[in-house]
């Protein structure tokens, strides 16, 4: 089991925010990992100038892109780099979040063999984003993970503080910069890990911090509410080809296609009988009410969904 917080490549991608990156970079220097790699995909000069010069005065290894690349690109660069430098772990962490001081050893102490994932706290209140760190319902559908006190098996991780093994990466590879920009990329990596036999870890006792993305996002207080029903909700219900609808953007489509892919593997029976039905009369619902579903195109982008790919670095 590892205990040295030596063995980590941290890594984080900016954007533009040289406030914002100071302030991770602090929380994770703290946290003394081996070292630190930023991937800079600024396109402001003088952002660029001022995060070369702070990610350099912590130390980092600082790679500037001419292009922005997206979380997706820049976390698949950041991580080729640990992996190639020897790295047994890589931490990889958002720019607009903290990582508590003890994050990265209290991972350590309690090390499962695939990824470990700290609890995320919302830095001034409220709900930071449901995706970050997710269980399956009854009915293969995906919720929150929620207030574990416990080290907890889940099944899918938002980027945020992850803490993957070198035997992950040689199993499946990096984030995919290819098909993913922003958003999406972490749970496609959860899939295949999951797909290749590993496992994912909650370790509540250690923690990261993040903003409220509602609050960030500017939405509406009536948008919130509907989201929050939406939530409660979500955790006794099925979530199959139901909220996949046409007015769904392509990239948005194959992400919730590649989750739908990842729990029908995990339904039988009685569960995916329902879970059929369930969709089949949300659909009809959706029609009634005037909105536009497609279904044979969404089964399409079902079907062309790759949840089950997996490239390690040595294939």
């Amino acid at each position: 089991m590892i205990k040295e917080t030596s063995s980590c490549a941290a890594i984080i991608v900016a954007f533009e925010d040289p406030g914002d990156l100071n302030e991770i970079l602090g929380s994770v220097a703290a946290n003394r990992p081996g070292f630190i790699i930023v991937v800079d995909n600024s396109v402001d000069l003088a952002n660029r100038a001022e995060n070369e010069r702070i990610a350099k005065g912590f130390g980092a290894r600082y790679l500037p892109q001419s292009r922005n690349l997206g979380s997706a690109g820049g976390f698949a660069l950041g991580m080729k780099l640990g992996y190639k430098e020897g790295a047994e772990l890589v931490w990889l962490l958002d720019q607009d979040g903290l990582a508590a001081e003890d994050c990265l050893l209290k991972l350590l102490q309690n090390a499962r063999r695939g990824i470990l994932c700290p609890a995320v706290e919302a830095t001034l209140g409220g709900y930071p984003l449901p995706d970050f760190r997710c269980k399956l319902n009854f009915w293969g559908g995906i919720v929150p993970a929620g207030d574990m006190d416990r080290i907890s098996k889940i099944a899918l991780a938002g980027t945020h503080g992850i803490l993957i093994h070198r035997d992950v990466i040689e199993a499946i590879g990096f984030y995919d910069g290819k098909r993913f920009f922003v958003g999406g990329e972490d749970f496609d990596y959860s899939l295949r890990a999951a797909n290749a036999g590993f496992d994912l870890w909650l370790i509540p006792d250690a923690k990261v911090f993040h903003p409220d993305l509602s609050r960030k996002s500017a939405l509406s207080r009536t948008a919130r509410f509907l989201r929050g029903i939406a939530r409660v909700t979500s955790r006794f219900t099925p979530q199959f080809l139901g909220f996949l609808r046409g007015n769904i953007k392509p990239e948005g489509c194959e992400r919730r296609a590649l989750m739908i892919k990842f729990n029908m593997s995990r339904l039988s029976g009685f569960r995916f009988f329902a879970a059929v039905v369930y969709s089949v009369i949300i659909l009809f619902l959706l029609k009634l009410v005037g909105l536009d579903v497609r279904f044979w195109g969404t089964l399409k982008i079902y079907m062309s969904a790759d949840s089950v790919k997996t490239e390690g670095v040595g294939s």
